[in-house]
């Protein structure tokens, strides 16, 4: 594994030429560098005209006209303005399908995939449930395969339902649901829908966007989870002409408030300290060692043989073992070890020298630095 920034980082202290690095949202290892002096770094002006505002969808009655409304009414507000002044608007949903979950109201029994056990994703059209990571397909069942009632429920708003609900909305208005960034035509629509896929469009831009699932980024187990939830809405803000809008349960957090405010460096200052407090990258590396295997407990008692290995060695500090996030793909069971440490060159080099010497047939064992 590698990370392509670093690699060109590296040719160009090799080779000797100057290197640009440019970005909307500079990762925070960047501007570790850039604090220290290690590198020059310029904050150019934002120039971005749009008004941004913070929906707190914390507070129902204000925020929704109705119970189970998806779309808050400050939002449905700016979306008649924008269709009755001829704009075009955007709505960016981060999550595929009709329904993230799908599960009997009787037995509570959640359908999850074979091969991965992941929960199932809904989509409506096809009538199917799909695994996002393998690819599985199977059709949506009338009754429980558990207990034979004759409900499941579906649960989670994905693209497709919110889609359904502008269909609900504004039954005369041309909604458009982007799967490509060839699809995106500005005359095509006066509405579209899209996924990450937006931030691929090429020299194009809307009146009005609106992002409606951003707090599914933030409650991931994953320590950059903030740092990417903003590198996101950085790149949404770049394609709104007049108007931004999130809908959110955590407005006051500091991803927010520093787009608000148009206080870029308030979100890195917190998230910094965060990092500084918790001894995480980019103050320290992080080393991943994963094993994967088709056998579970194979795959787990080789897990705990590794670790037990390199806990001992007093050079290496070996955080902890755990199941990998999801525990399981594709047949395969996995899980990792955190190696943290200062100098991920010599730790790489400890690493490597204690798996010579350890037997693991039939599991997988792969080494990624400063994962992403």
């Amino acid at each position: 594994h590698y990370n392509a920034r670093d690699v060109a980082i590296m040719r160009a202290d090799l080779e000797g030429p100057d290197i640009i690095l440019s970005s909307s949202s500079p990762s925070l290892e960047m501007l570790k560098l850039a604090k220290d002096k290690k590198i020059n770094y310029l904050l150019t002006e934002d120039k971005s005209p749009a008004q941004i505002q913070v929906i707190d969808t914390r507070r129902k009655s204000y925020a929704y006209s109705k119970q189970d409304a998806l779309i808050s009414t400050t939002l449905q507000v700016a979306l008649n303005q924008a269709l009755e002044n001829k704009s075009k608007a955007l709505l960016f949903v981060n999550k595929k399908g009709f329904a993230s979950l799908a599960h009997c109201n009787n037995c509570n029994f959640t359908l999850r995939c074979p091969r991965c056990n992941i929960v199932l994703t809904y989509h409506f059209k096809e009538n199917e449930l799909i695994c996002h990571y393998c690819n599985h397909i199977q059709d949506a069942p009338m009754i429980c395969p558990q207990c034979n009632s004759g409900y499941i429920r579906y649960s989670g708003s994905g693209i497709e339902k919110i889609e359904s609900e502008l269909h609900r909305l504004y039954p005369n208005a041309k909604i458009k649901r982007i799967e490509r960034p060839q699809d995106i035509g500005i005359n095509a629509a006066d509405i579209f829908i899209a996924s990450q896929i937006a931030l691929k469009a090429k020299n194009i831009s809307f009146d009005l966007v609106g992002a409606i699932s951003i707090d599914n980024i933030l409650n991931r187990i994953d320590f950059r989870s903030a740092e990417k939830a903003f590198s996101l809405l950085t790149g949404l803000l770049s394609l709104a002409d007049k108007n931004f809008y999130i809908q959110t349960h955590l407005p006051t957090h500091y991803c927010f408030q520093a787009l608000a405010q148009r206080n870029f460096n308030l979100f890195y200052d917190n998230e910094l300290a965060l990092r500084k407090q918790l001894d995480f990258p980019p103050f320290k590396h992080f080393i991943y060692i994963k094993i994967r295997g088709k056998n579970q407990d194979k795959t787990e008692e080789r897990s705990k043989d590794l670790f037990e290995v390199l806990s001992k060695d007093s050079k290496l500090k070996a955080v902890n073992l755990a199941c990998a996030q999801p525990a399981k793909l594709r047949d395969n069971y996995y899980w990792q070890i955190l190696i943290k440490t200062v100098n991920p060159e010599n730790s790489v080099k400890l690493i490597k020298g204690h798996l010579k010497g350890f037997t693991h047939s039939g599991v997988i064992v792969t080494i990624d630095t400063d994962p992403i």
